[in-house]
């Protein structure tokens, strides 16, 4: 069978995900109703049956698929309306900007520009009062924040690496388990900076910018008010930054910028398009 541009057929087990570990009291598996909370009992990994002849150059392409590939897709594709019968199987119809990722010997690669990540516990002394009371019965995650597992080459070729601790979106933490672990699946964007052994660090091409006080800003040169720019020094550039170096203060505008909060400090991370001017 030959598909056409960026469609792919998928075989998925999708009983798989209707049977529990559970024994009832008539000494069998509980079944699911698979149609309670879909998200989380969709099947979301199957193996290329048939790949796409063409993929459309808006892709990277980097990673190709073909048949037989193991791979990771959104919970949409496992659904009656995307079923196709061939030779009495049940196969389902999946666009290429579905899939995320491939399992290869049991490894996780990501496609285009995604990134798996891992949710990092919230330290327990955090939940504790300074009595020792113990504020929740379970150990809760970091809000948008997450542990590099596995990444695309385009996220490499970012400056992205393993193990990175990164800060990301909000909403970004589409969570999903893979190769027994509980992840978040997001995108190169999402991402808006990188704790690298203890220090931020920066994509290739954001440089990080430490907020400085308006009065700061005053002893070195007036301007008019306006509450949407931004004065900051330069703490960190990535390698395709040009024209702009450490140590240097800069005007920006708020609304074009992701901020985070590091150790007491308000950071932004930016473009050289988001520089307004430098101070000379």
């Amino acid at each position: 069978m030959k598909l056409i541009k960026d469609l792919f057929l998928i075989r998925a087990d999708i009983d798989s995900k209707r049977v529990t570990t559970v024994i009832g009291h008539s000494g069998g598996n509980l079944h699911l109703d698979t149609d309670f909370n879909k998200y989380h009992h969709a099947t979301q990994v199957g193996e290329v049956v048939f790949n796409a002849q063409i993929i459309d150059s808006e892709y990277r392409n980097d990673n190709p698929i073909k048949s037989g590939d193991v791979v990771v897709f959104h919970h949409f594709v496992c659904q009656p309306d995307n079923e196709v019968k061939y030779n009495d199987e049940n196969l389902y119809k999946c666009e290429y900007y579905h899939i995320w990722a491939k399992i290869v010997n049991a490894k996780l690669e990501p496609l285009e520009d995604y990134i798996f990540v891992e949710p990092v516990l919230e330290p327990e002394e955090h939940t504790r009062t300074e009595s020792g009371l113990l504020l929740r019965t379970e150990r809760a995650y970091l809000k948008n924040v997450g542990k590099v597992f596995a990444l695309s080459n385009q996220a490499k070729k970012s400056g992205l690496r393993l193990g990175d601790i990164v800060f990301f979106t909000n909403n970004a933490d589409y969570d999903i388990k893979l190769l027994g672990t509980d992840l978040y699946r997001m995108q190169l964007r999402n991402i808006i900076g990188i704790e690298r052994n203890g220090k931020l660090a920066c994509l290739t091409n954001k440089m990080l910018v430490a907020d400085i006080t308006e009065a700061e800003v005053r002893s070195g040169l007036y301007y008019q008010k306006n509450p949407r720019v931004r004065v900051g020094i330069v703490y960190n550039i990535g390698e395709d930054i040009k024209g702009v170096a450490i140590g240097e203060k800069v005007s920006y505008f708020n609304g074009l910028t992701s901020e985070l909060n590091y150790c007491g400090k308000k950071y932004s991370f930016l473009t050289t398009e988001d520089i307004n001017y430098k101070f000379l």
